[in-house]
């Protein structure tokens, strides 16, 4: 009568298309489950394209997105990174906000920061800035300035310390 169709009845069989173009089309939800997995492009190494005003995956173990080439997220209004303790946040005007518990950069070359108007790095506790090898040099065009609330300043070294003014 064309307001339903039933494949399988009451037991459940296998059902195998094989087509050169399938097109679904619901007015209603369209809803894919499975008892073991669901594979889209399992087969054959495949574009898939999704456009949607919203995309929500939820999973209740691990989510990973692994490429050969680059992945790009991006979105108009910023991108957010989290758990349920810190975030990446990138706020969508250029900005973007570490906050962690802890923040470990290693790298097997070089690190550099720059920036047009300063850098700062605040510590709550006693901060180290450490070299393992080579000279730690601090240079600043207006100069160099130790400043803190001790009365005196430690310098303990191995070597000779030169103080030198430009005066």
């Amino acid at each position: 009568d064309g307001s339903a169709i039933t494949i399988g009845g009451d037991s459940d069989v296998a059902v195998d298309i094989d087509s050169s173009t399938l097109d679904i089309d619901a007015s209603g939800a369209l809803t894919i489950d499975s008892a073991t997995s669901i594979a889209i492009g399992a087969n054959a190494d495949k574009p898939i394209d999704i456009d949607s005003t919203t995309l929500d995956i939820d999973a209740s173990d691990a989510v990973t997105i692994d490429s050969t080439s680059t992945i790009l997220i991006s979105g108009d209004g910023g991108a957010t990174f989290s758990d349920d303790t810190e975030a990446l946040v990138y706020d969508g005007s250029g900005n973007v906000d570490f906050d962690a518990v802890a923040l470990d950069i290693d790298a097997s070359g070089a690190i550099t920061i720059d920036s047009a108007a300063g850098v700062s790095i605040d510590g709550a506790t006693a901060s180290n800035v450490t070299t393992a090898a080579g000279a730690l040099t601090l240079d600043g065009a207006g100069g160099v300035n130790i400043a803190g609330n001790a009365a005196e300043v430690d310098v303990t070294t191995s070597g000779a310390v030169d103080i030198n003014s430009g005066a």
